[in-house]
């Protein structure tokens, strides 16, 4: 039995797995907060779906593009210092979005959230990479993302009420000091690192140095791949391609839909109020928080990882087509598929394991981290996307926001349907691979 399997779980080490789950809660809230408050944004900056699109996005471009330097970083260098430091960029990042005069200085700042609390996902799964057994990595993987689906939950109709009551500046300089406070936490809790004799003054994360040892013992060499040599095994890997593939498609509802555009199509498709809007849509959040964990237990217990990731992708290619496409619907069975969509997308948990299993353990933070850069790029790319979709149409200004009917909305989600679709075929692509045939 391969010495992972045995690996003993130490108090510290569950302090640093929680506050990263709170890190990614964090980073959830404020991935989604520019849904719930898309007329104050339009309002204030003077722009309209294209821009707003845009500057939503901004999270998400930096974020993305941050994940394959992180995860090789974080292979290198371990998640302590990492995650503080960038919990405390997050504080300035969120206060500065608040003070913004102008579109300028709020794209700037908004990128500059996203790169910050770009750690947070790929810093926790290398936490549990390197000290919890392999047995555990999909459940654990799964409550992670349950935590970050409680941050969406907090960032819509709870964050909806709180603008409503302090102005959404006020509730933006309130969520940097909650960063500021998440930062000293992460500093003073995580396990600090310790010394590898073997490698001349290179540390070690602890509780993962003897792994790394015997992984060089038998190996024949303590030095670690250069970063470029990791970057280039992991892309060079069509696995890698469809694992994140799969990612990017399952991702898209929650990210492009849920967290920007939902809201503004309820409302034009069903005239519902921004906060009842925001109920309904956040049941979207719920599904992923319950299924996530529910799917990687299974992917553990069963090893079918595979067939787990196909059925999520089907289920969710088939609630968002009937939730789009099929007018009419109850706010009873609109909120259920909002629900089943969630529910579906939540397997995309699951390729985290697949891309570590189908690339090899030295690389493995790097791997998650190009896969995290799919799933998060389709936010990035898809909410200005869906925003330029709009604003093709003839749009009809109302006080000063513009106002898009059913029609408009029916046309631009289209490229969701699309991306499912991929969803689905990728994950038909992504090999099957079980734990004991992956060991150092």
């Amino acid at each position: 039995m391969p010495a992972e399997s045995t690996r003993s779980i130490s108090l510290q080490h569950w302090c640093a797995y929680v506050l990263g789950m709170v890190f990614f809660l964090y980073a959830f809230i404020q991935r989604v907060a520019p849904s719930v408050m898309t007329d104050e944004l339009m309002h204030d900056f003077r722009v309209g779906a294209t821009r707003l699109g845009i500057l939503s996005g901004t999270y998400f471009a930096t974020y993305a593009l941050l994940q394959m330097p992180i995860g090789l970083l974080i292979d290198r260098y371990g998640a302590r210092r990492l995650l503080s430091a960038a919990a405390a960029l997050a504080c300035l990042a969120s206060i500065g979005f608040a003070a913004s005069d102008s579109l300028t200085m709020a794209t700037f700042y908004r990128a500059m959230t996203g790169a910050t609390v770009a750690f947070a996902f790929v810093g926790t799964l290398s936490i549990l990479s390197l000290n919890f057994p392999p047995r555990l990595f999909n459940t654990l993987a799964g409550v992670l993302q349950t935590m970050g689906m409680a941050g969406a939950l907090v960032g819509q109709a709870p964050l909806r009420w709180l603008i409503e009551q302090r102005g959404w500046q006020q509730v933006f300089r309130d969520l940097g000091w909650m960063a500021a406070l998440l930062a000293l936490a992460l500093f003073f809790a995580v396990p600090r690192r310790k010394k590898n004799n073997q490698s001349s003054g290179t540390e070690q994360d602890s509780g993962a140095s003897q792994v790394e040892t015997s992984q060089q013992q038998k190996n024949g060499s303590a030095d670690k791949p250069s970063l470029t040599a990791s970057l280039g095994q992991v892309v060079s890997n069509p696995q890698s391609w469809y694992c994140a593939l799969f990612g990017f498609g399952m991702a898209a509802p929650m990210l492009a839909f849920a967290g920007l555009w939902a809201i503004p199509w309820a409302r034009s498709t069903y005239g519902i109020p921004p906060t009842q809007a925001a109920g309904i849509v956040s049941l979207l959040f719920l599904g992923w928080g319950i299924a996530a964990p529910i799917a990687g237990w299974f992917a553990d217990a069963s090893g079918k990882r595979k067939l787990i990731e196909v059925a999520g992708a089907l289920l969710a290619l088939i609630a968002l087509s009937l939730l789009i496409y099929i007018p009419g619907w109850s706010l009873r069975s609109m909120s259920i598929l909002f629900f089943l969509t969630g529910c579906g997308g939540s397997t995309m948990i699951l390729l985290f394991s697949s891309i570590r299993r189908v690339n090899s353990d030295k690389n493995s933070a790097a791997a998650m981290g190009f896969a995290n850069m799919f799933v998060v790029g389709a936010g990035g790319i898809l909410q200005a996307v869906i925003g330029w979709l709009l604003d093709r149409n003839d749009v009809q200004l109302s006080a000063g926001i513009p106002e898009y009917t059913a029609a408009h909305f029916q046309s631009a989600l289209l490229i969701l349907i699309g991306t499912s679709v991929l969803a689905l075929i990728s994950a038909l692509l992504i090999r099957e691979s079980y734990p004991q045939a992956h060991t150092a």
